[in-house]
Parts: C-alpha cells; structure tokens; sequence
C-alpha cells in the first residue's frame, strides 16, 4: 500500500529566516524602547552608543547612534537565529529565550566596558536587560514565530 500524501503536518520549529525578521522586529522595539528611556532621562544613553563610544572613541551622539544602533539591529537579529531550533516556539519560550543575551549584558558587556557586572546589582541595571531581552525582545521573537507555524491568533495548526 501507498501511503497517502495528501495530508501534511506544517513543522513545528520556525525557519531561520522566521527567527531572523522575529528577533529584527524584537531588536527595533528595543530601539525604541531604549529611545524613551534616554528621551525620559532613566539611562543617559543607548547602550550601543556606549559600546561605540568605547571601541572607536569619537565625540558627539548622530554616528554612534546611527552606526551603533545598525550594529544592534543586526547583532540582535543574529541573537535570534537559534531560537529556529524551539520546538514549537512561543511568547513564552521566546520571554525564557530572552535570558540568553540577559546574561550577555550582565556579564559579557561588563567586560569590554571595564564596567560592574550585572548592572552593579542596582535595580534598573538588573531590570533593563531583563525588560529588554525577555519581556520586549523575547516576546516579539516568540510571538513572531508562533504565528509562522500555526498562524495568527488561532494557535491552529495547519494540515
């Protein structure tokens, strides 16, 4: 007997191109949410001006931001390409996913900067990469790829 092919299973991991415009779109509300804290006064700066500031030098803020923030675009799009190996991704793996480049910003960029790790334990050192890479990031990343594989809000899987 044949084995009938007229019923296919969708997969049930995103594709790297869906982890990639997932973490991008992530990565732009992280701009932007970065934008409000700086417009607002909570953070003196965007941390990719930071990271600009210290690798090249330089004064002034338009080429950090703008060639900084591009960099960010893209690192944080590439942060996102494992996340096409979650089985079945959602908000909320991509929220948990979320705590991969939290440790990065608590402990890798401490490093380069010469600065206190983790935020020097105070609360928005903490909590700023934990909004930013779980509840903004992640989730958009999640979301994102959820909705490739089973399709807006249904959850519906597709045969």
């Amino acid at each position: 007997a044949i084995a009938s092919r007229s019923h296919h299973t969708a997969p049930m991991s995103a594709t790297l191109r869906d982890a990639a415009i997932g973490a991008f779109l992530g990565s732009l509300a992280v701009v932007g949410a970065f934008g409000l804290l700086v417009l607002f006064g909570l953070v003196p700066e965007a941390p990719w001006v930071t990271m600009w500031l210290h690798l090249f030098g330089g004064t002034g803020w338009v080429l950090p931001a703008v060639a900084g923030g591009l960099a960010f675009l893209v690192l944080g799009t590439l942060w996102g390409l494992p996340f096409a190996f979650v089985n079945e991704p959602s908000t909320f793996k991509g929220i948990v996913y979320g705590i991969v480049p939290t440790i990065w910003a608590w402990s890798g960029v401490p490093l380069i900067l010469g600065t206190a790790p983790m935020g020097g334990l105070k609360p928005l050192g903490l909590a700023i990469p934990i909004v930013m890479n779980c509840l903004i990031w992640g989730s958009i990343l999640g979301w994102w790829c959820h909705r490739q594989i089973f399709g807006g809000n249904s959850g519906a899987v597709y045969y």
